[in-house]
């Protein structure tokens, strides 16, 4: 076979495989902002209620319960967001994994301190991830309304206060080696 017909016949085969990635992302994508437009208009009832029935306290109680869903909804947009390299998706895979599974270095039965092992591996994961990808990529895949740089940085800073070291290193060494 000749090099004309060989270079023909790729051409084909990779128009193909693009073509039908192209269409199987978008109808993943058109599901996956479904998911994600129903997680704001409800997030957005909760805002509503909150401010009008509990007052400023209440308000930002409820803002700090609802970190550990955003930051999880952050995780999953930016799985299905085009822009994040694919070996980055392998590593927040591994992340939303560790905070699913019931096996982590703080066992989640522990009320309050069972998930801080699970908040700081996802800060931690999502600091990796500004140092990697784009800012405003992570930006406009948040749903609270602080700058979410930000509040990583300002969390991170601070989790000193409220996580054990051991902890802090268990996990920070978790996440280098599942980031390799």
């Amino acid at each position: 076979m000749d090099e004309e017909v060989k270079d023909d016949i790729i051409d084909v085969i990779e128009v193909k495989v693009t073509e039908f990635d192209e269409k199987e992302y978008e109808e993943i994508e058109l599901l996956g902002d479904k998911k994600f437009k129903f997680y704001e208009k409800m997030r957005g009832n909760i805002d509503k209620w909150t401010r009008k029935k509990t007052g400023k306290a209440g308000y930002e109680v409820t803002q700090f319960i609802l970190l550990l869903p955003d930051l999880f909804m952050l995780i999953s947009r930016l799985l299905a967001d085009k822009r994040v390299p694919v070996r980055k998706k392998l590593f927040l895979a591994g992340v939303v994994a560790y905070v699913m599974s019931p096996l982590d270095i703080i066992p989640d039965f522990i009320p309050f301190f069972g998930y801080t092992d699970d908040l700081f591996l996802v800060l931690f994961s999502l600091d990796k991830m500004l140092n990697e990808v784009a800012p405003d990529v992570v930006s406009e895949n948040w749903s609270g309304e602080e700058n979410v740089i930000d509040l990583v940085k300002n969390l991170l800073e601070k989790s000193d206060q409220f996580i054990d070291k051991n902890v802090v290193e268990k996990v920070k060494k978790w996440a280098r080696k599942k980031d390799k």
